[in-house]
């Protein structure tokens, strides 16, 4: 379907010029931040582990997650490659996947580097965008599945409250952990539901807040910013917690919903990542080509120079925020 790809391949182009300058001012500003004496942790490598976990500087996922979200980053992104090559009558001299320790997919298309040299910009252009731009289509279709399972197959079970601090509070001295799903037998899966409950509630009053963790007996005291008003210290931030609807599949439809989740995040954010105007990254590739118009004898120069600052610029944002 050559005439299919060759309207992916200019929206390839389209979406990744944006897309690249996007990334590229979000890694320069976080690097500016970092030496600025912000150091707030904002990028991470990701690896697999046995489980989640976040360490400085890495957010490890359990590796069967990391695997197939990697499987379906790569394979795709390479094959985007492969067919503007072929579209563009550009040999391909070879084309496969991998496994690194028999654990790790990988995949790779490697076009005639003659070829692909001669070949006209608009075509290099496409080449060049073809990779990310199947990243952020798995990406959107990988949310949009997300999307239709959180309103299929999840229904409202609760409502979280965040981290309550203040030790004044009814709630903190009750060491009330998970999220409310009961307050004196009503059942609560929204903050406009949990408010007209405890509007009832009069000082002095023993509150039953049942939670997926326990029951809690809490008495309300007077409200130390409102007085005459009953308070307890559930002061957010609220947020609605669902749950699967089916309690037979609940670890199944969890598990895709995790799943699906992790997809999207990866897809877009490595899609994204590879857009950066490092060489020789496909950002890179397609930054030399937009250099090689305005400045013809310069462009690889200019490439090499930016690519060394961005390098720079990850760097910092890495390592930064635990050396400065």
């Amino acid at each position: 379907r050559p005439r299919m790809w060759k309207i992916l391949g200019i929206a390839a182009v389209v979406v990744a010029i944006p897309a690249m300058i996007f990334i590229s001012y979000f890694i320069a500003n976080n690097a500016f931040s970092v030496l600025a004496g912000d150091k707030t942790e904002s990028v991470k490598l990701v690896l697999p582990w046995s489980e989640f976990e976040s360490k400085p500087g890495i957010f490890l996922l359990p590796w069967y997650i990391w695997v197939i979200g990697i499987a379906l980053i790569v394979i795709p992104h390479e094959f985007f490659h492969g067919f503007m090559c072929r579209l563009h009558k550009v040999k391909i001299t070879s084309l496969g996947w991998f496994l690194l320790l028999f654990i790790l997919p990988g995949a790779f298309v490697e076009p005639d580097k003659k070829q692909l040299e001669n070949a006209d910009r608009k075509a290099k252009l496409k080449i060049y965008a073809a990779g990310s731009f199947a990243n952020v289509i798995i990406a959107f279709v990988a949310l949009l599945i997300s999307i239709a399972m959180a309103l299929t197959l999840f229904s409202p079970a609760g409502l979280s409250v965040g981290v309550i601090a203040n030790e004044s509070y009814p709630v903190y001295n009750a060491n009330m952990s998970g999220y409310i799903t009961h307050i004196n037998g009503v059942a609560v899966t929204s903050v406009d539901g949990a408010i007209s409950v405890l509007n009832d509630v009069k000082i002095g009053d023993d509150v039953l807040i049942r939670t997926n963790a326990g029951e809690y007996t809490i008495k309300a005291i007077e409200n130390p910013q409102v007085p005459g008003k009953a308070f307890l210290g559930l002061t957010g931030p609220f947020t609605t917690v669902s749950e699967p609807k089916y309690e037979s599949l609940k670890e199944i439809i969890n598990f895709f919903s995790l799943l699906f989740m992790w997809i999207f995040i990866l897809s877009l954010g490595i899609g994204l990542f590879n857009l950066l105007p490092i060489k020789p990254l496909d950002g890179g590739l397609l930054f030399e080509e937009i250099m090689k118009k305005p400045f013809p004898k310069h462009a690889r120069y200019i490439t090499i120079a930016v690519s060394l600052i961005f390098v720079a610029f990850i760097l910092i944002s890495l390592l930064g925020p635990f050396l400065l």
